[in-house]
């Protein structure tokens, strides 16, 4: 239900020449496409970490002063209808704009960014920021989204915001340690807070968890826990909460989604972290499809190209290649290292 947050780029290991580009085609696959542009290439320093919590991604990225803009020709190669809510952990962002809208986030500082609309933005100095990526309507089902809730600053102050910003900060390093049930409470509890810290802003009460949204949390429980079986269908998982099929999809619906397209996503998520893992390589992707559950092997390939826009032979070589470069680099490091070293006349410390 959780993954470990963990770092899947720094530039600590690349060569100078190399970092930008390097970055900024990791940057484009793991987080959002767009163009930047940084004010020293030859200074260059960045790092990704990335985690998750159900289907609420967790990204937190550092780099030294860059220019960032994502434009319409961006929008149309992104499949993804994430919203992005963020917080700038340390240092100074340069003027996010979008919509018309134009803030200044100082450390602490939180906001509501839609990547299906152009924006602007950047760091003015190093600076890390961390942020969730939300699906669209899991928010949108406890507050509705808005061009007024768009960049606008929320201060860490005392009461929803602060304790909001307090979680963020804490949470994420608990990820890949929490039970299914917990992971599931967590990520409404998570829900909850940013949608009430929103809220706020434009003084709309959020809708918080209720009877409907836990009977929602049991069913995304049930549906973890049991990925691999490939006899779990719509009736069981309605079952398990004491609903009708129809009843159930009623309450997902809310959230934009169905009992088939929510067990289609959750067994979709748990291929792509398998395929993304260097140690099980060496296993056949229908071997891994199968032991998530799917038991229809002929359009597994298709599925998972209309989630995440490559096949999984795709997706696997690229993250696999990206693995291999970080340990190539790490090697390289050593090795420029051992030969300096070596040189005549250098003194040991």
């Amino acid at each position: 239900m959780s993954e470990k947050k963990q770092t899947i780029f720094t530039t600590d290991d690349v060569r100078p020449a190399e970092r930008y580009d390097y970055w900024h085609s990791v940057a484009c696959r793991q987080i959002l496409p767009h163009d930047s542009t940084p004010h020293d290439r030859a200074s260059f320093e960045a790092m990704i970490k990335a985690g998750a919590l159900a289907d609420l991604g967790f990204l937190e990225w550092e780099t030294t002063p860059i220019a960032v803009t994502r434009s319409a020709k961006h929008i149309a190669q992104d499949q993804s209808d994430d919203l992005m809510f963020l917080r700038l952990v340390s240092g100074h962002c340069s003027p996010m704009k979008q919509n018309d809208s134009e803030v200044f986030l100082n450390s602490g500082d939180m906001a509501l960014v839609d990547p299906r609309f152009p924006h602007d933005s950047g760091f003015s100095v190093r600076s890390r920021l961390q942020c969730v990526l939300i699906p669209r309507k899991a928010l949108e089902s406890r507050i509705g989204v808005t061009p007024a809730l768009m960049t606008r600053i929320i201060e860490p102050t005392l009461g929803d915001a602060g304790l909001l910003s307090l979680f963020l900060q804490g949470a994420p390093n608990h990820f890949g340690y929490l039970t299914p049930i917990g992971g599931a409470h967590i990520r409404e509890h998570t829900l909850d807070l940013i949608a009430l810290s929103l809220g706020n802003l434009i003084g709309r009460p959020a809708d918080l968890s209720s009877p409907a949204r836990v009977a929602t949390l049991r069913m995304r429980v049930f549906i973890e826990a049991r990925l691999e079986d490939p006899e779990l269908d719509r009736a069981t998982i309605a079952g398990a909460v004491d609903l009708r099929v129809r009843q159930a999809n009623d309450l997902l619906a809310k959230e934009g989604t169905s009992i088939t397209a929510l067990l289609l996503e959750r067994r979709l998520a748990r291929v792509k972290r398998v395929l993304g893992d260097p140690i099980q390589a060496h296993r056949p992707i229908v071997d891994i499809a199968s032991s998530c559950g799917f038991r229809d092997l002929t359009n597994f390939a298709r599925y998972f190209k209309n989630a995440y826009g490559e096949t999984p032979t795709e997706y696997r070589n690229a993250a696999l290649q990206m693995a291999q470069n970080s340990e190539d680099g790490i090697a390289n490091s050593h090795t420029a290292q051992e030969d300096d070293d070596s040189r005549p006349g250098r003194r040991s410390r």
